[in-house]
């Protein structure tokens, strides 16, 4: 089947744009900053005590950037068009940081939220939809979510958008397989419970939810730990889901598996009425209904790792076609995700299935 790959074709004018003046509040992998010209650091904000634990290589960026003691003086004086918040994976949005910069009206970008409960997810929205980035008006509160920019995810989403490839979609199965590697043992993992529906499903199920859509109405998940597994939390996660969209999701994560392992995002099988789309280890194939087996083409990865979601951002900015990979999530276009993972962690919990 033929591939479309012209992906970087541009509907602006090609006008080179002033970069645009960010306040970064947290340090994470400060170098990073440097890589994109569309951007300038107007300050930073050490929002997570990492100064002290801070490699060599994003230590000499401190001398090189505002450095600011607190978010209310970062934001009173780096007159910063855009912030950003980075978590690191052993910590959780603050909430208040996001509050305050919302307020102030400018408009936010999360790297990836890490949050403590279903709580937060509920502050956060209403913290939008008071700013008015629901509306198209107001300061924006942007999601990011990096596992949709993959070159196999971006080509399923392109064979998606052809009908003729599965029809209707009536079930998906999903599964990861992974094993507990030495930094698992690390308390990132153990600042979760459920640290399968509570990190690695945002991934799965946002992923999800750019493909197809993601809005389950009923679910029932389980989540628990083997005797081997020497963690603080539950690596082990199951759900069954139907999904408003029409298609039901079976879904397993095994993190903790000593069985060959899949990639962090795993193996995916999109069933329809017209044919079947498969991804294995990275390929994508096709099976049609007379029961012939293709591999698609893969279409090039656009943007890529945790800061792919500030490249797509500025694609957007600029104008350029982004008809593949859509626009990036607002927190209220990702709230359906959200809600499903803390539903999960609710069924897992009470051993009783959820109506959302």
């Amino acid at each position: 089947m033929a591939m479309e790959r012209d992906v970087h074709a541009e509907h602006g004018n090609g006008a080179a744009s002033k970069p645009k003046r960010i306040l970064v509040l947290g340090t994470e992998k400060l170098g990073e900053w440097s890589k994109r010209p569309y951007l300038e650091v107007a300050g930073v904000v050490d929002l997570y005590g990492e100064f002290e634990r801070l490699p060599a290589e994003d230590r000499i960026w401190l001398d090189r950037y505002p450095v600011y003691a607190d978010v209310d003086t970062a934001l009173a004086r780096s007159a910063a068009e855009l912030a950003v918040i980075i978590v690191p994976n052993d910590c959780k949005n603050t909430i208040d940081a996001e509050r305050k910069v919302l307020e102030r009206g400018l408009d936010l970008v999360v790297q990836k939220l890490r949050l403590d409960s279903a709580e937060d997810v509920w502050e956060l929205v209403q913290l939008s939809r008071r700013s008015g980035s629901g509306s198209g008006n107001g300061a924006k509160f942007i999601v990011g979510e990096f596992y949709r920019y993959l070159a196999s995810i971006r080509t399923i989403k392109s064979l998606l958008q052809d009908p003729s490839v599965v029809g209707k979609v009536e079930y998906v199965v999903w599964s990861c397989t992974l094993p507990l590697t030495a930094n698992a043992h690390n308390r990132w993992m153990s600042s979760y419970k459920h640290v399968t529906l509570e990190d690695l499903s945002y991934h799965h199920f946002g992923t999800l939810h750019y493909l197809l859509g993601f809005h389950p109405v009923t679910l029932y998940a389980q989540s628990y730990k083997p005797s081997w597994a020497k963690v603080g939390t539950l690596p082990i996660a199951s759900m069954q889901a139907k999904t408003a969209e029409g298609y039901r999701l079976h879904y397993l994560t095994t993190w903790g598996s000593r069985a060959e392992p899949t990639d962090y995002l795993g193996d995916i099988r999109i069933e329809g009425e017209r044919g079947t789309i498969e991804l294995k280890s990275g390929r994508v194939f096709i099976t049609g209904s007379d029961g012939v087996i293709r591999e698609a083409e893969l279409l090039p990865a656009r943007y890529e790792g945790f800061f792919g979601i500030f490249d797509h951002l500025h694609d957007v900015w600029e104008g350029k076609d982004t008809r593949v990979d859509g626009s990036p999530y607002t927190i209220e276009q990702f709230e359906p995700v959200l809600r499903a993972m803390y539903s999960a962690v609710r069924s897992a919990e009470t051993g009783e299935a959820v109506l959302l």
